[in-house]
């Protein structure tokens, strides 16, 4: 999904990748600006606090139209939600 998707290394463990896209801030044009590589968060073994489960989640819960490549990152309050 956009500029975030799951992955998984050789060692089998699943990651989470940025995978950046150009900003009117962020133009890549200096070395300076540009990463030696995307940044990785990886998944660990308690799901309640997994950042790659909680990515996956966030991402089914996503409207269609923002599940594109260039579409931006995607939050909105639920008020519809009942509490508890």
């Amino acid at each position: 999904m956009g500029r975030h998707q799951t992955e998984i290394n050789d060692q089998g463990r699943e990651y989470l990748e940025y995978n950046e896209r150009l900003t009117k801030i962020r133009t890549l044009e200096t070395t300076s600006e540009q990463r030696a590589f995307p940044p990785k968060q990886f998944a660990h073994a308690n799901k309640e606090s997994c950042p790659v489960e909680a990515y996956k989640e966030f991402d089914h819960h996503s409207p269609k139209e923002a599940l594109h490549d260039d579409a931006p990152f995607y939050l909105s309050k639920n008020y519809s939600r009942q509490a508890g």
